[in-house]
């Protein structure tokens, strides 16, 4: 029979346990009780020591997909036990650090850093691949602690890296990467976030990759909307999110979510009150913004981004603040709010991405008065 090469198996493995992530792939996956931060390291033991611990299956449980992925690497170590165990260990790690990173855990993704990079060694089969989403990782943790001139260099090189590799595919997240870490760390000069966001289009274009193209999309309709082009925002996003929801990452799916809330919502701003604040008017673009904003907290609960979990929070307690009879709607998102904020309170002390209130206090405080059509 014909064998595939090591190096084969080893990016198999990799994409295959990550499937949960990406498009619908989560649904298909038994869903797994809540997994507890401080056991990252148990479980990883547990994988690599092949033990077994099925009695925690709960399914009135909240999906994680990280917990969802790693339930696939386990089972794919039952399927093809044949590669060296540096495949399955940093494919664990890779989850695993990811996984801390959305849920403001810097210390377990700095511990996991340095694990990772010890496992990085030409030798293992799927060297190239590996390398490229350890340090672009690692650009992560870089942006949640607050060095951005560091996270932008080391995405930089990562990309130069990638186009030696020939690894079109991490180059393009790569770029988009970039293009994120400019939006988010000068929100006020956001067009330098067009030239690896163009260069990714260009190359996502020449080489089919419609889903990163979607993505790609997604992230330059932030930049219209930015830009006061909301109803190109929005008509790029209804043309991305298809694509985006049967292939991209579920952080992008919620963020794509929450950019076109965010469009809508400025579609129904009214006037300004006697106070100076926006108020909204009650039309359908409001209604569209709620039903949105609860999709991108859906995608942001699966993938656990406690940062964008806030934000999403926030503006769904304030839109149900402006409608009538949603009282217990607002409460809710607000003790939601408060809950995520103390847990990112906690988890860090130090900054991590763009302090969303001072971003949407900042630009209601410098945001024109919209009128009435």
């Amino acid at each position: 029979s014909h064998q595939m090469p090591a190096r084969d198996i080893g990016v198999a493995i990799q994409n295959i346990s990550r499937v949960s992530l990406h498009g619908n792939g989560y649904q298909t996956v038994p869903v797994s009780s809540n997994f507890p931060t401080d056991d990252l390291h148990a479980y990883l033991h547990n994988l690599d020591g092949g033990i077994e611990n099925d009695n925690t299956k709960t399914p009135s449980a909240p999906a994680c997909a990280y917990e969802e992925a790693l339930d696939k690497l386990k089972l794919l170590k039952k399927l093809q036990p044949s590669p060296v165990s540096s495949v399955w260990i940093t494919s664990a790690v890779l989850l695993l650090q990811e996984w801390s990173l959305r849920q403001v855990q810097l210390g377990y993704a700095a511990s996991l850093t340095c694990q990772l990079h010890s496992y990085l060694h030409p030798r293992i089969s799927n060297y190239q691949e590996v390398t490229i989403e350890a340090w672009k990782q690692h650009s992560l943790l870089l942006c949640r602690q607050g060095q951005w001139d560091k996270a932008k260099n080391l995405t930089k090189e990562l990309c130069s890296t990638s186009v030696d590799w020939g690894l079109r595919t991490q180059h393009a997240c790569l770029l988009m990467q970039l293009a994120m870490i400019q939006l988010e760390s000068s929100p006020h000069h956001f067009i330098s976030a067009l030239d690896p966001l163009l260069e990714c289009l260009s190359l996502c274009k020449k080489y089919d990759m419609d889903s990163y193209h979607a993505t790609a999309l997604s992230l330059l309709a932030k930049i219209h909307l930015q830009l006061q082009n909301t109803k190109l925002a929005i008509a790029l996003l209804r043309a991305a999110i298809p694509s985006i929801l049967h292939h991209a990452h579920i952080w992008f799916q919620g963020e794509a979510f929450l950019t076109l809330a965010k469009c809508e919502l400025r579609e129904a701003k009214k006037k300004c009150n006697s106070n100076g604040e926006h108020q909204y008017s009650l039309s359908p673009s409001l209604f569209s913004a709620v039903n949105h904003l609860g999709k991108a907290c859906q995608s942001f609960e699966q993938c656990q981004d406690m940062v964008r979990l806030r934000e999403a929070y926030y503006l769904q307690a304030r839109v149900y603040n402006e409608i009538p009879g949603h009282n217990k709607n607002r409460n809710y998102a607000s003790k939601q709010f408060c809950a995520t904020n103390r847990y990112i309170a906690k988890s860090s002390s130090k900054p991590i991405w763009q302090d969303v209130l001072k971003n949407l206090s900042t630009e209601e405080r410098n945001s024109p008065c919209i009128p009435t059509n």
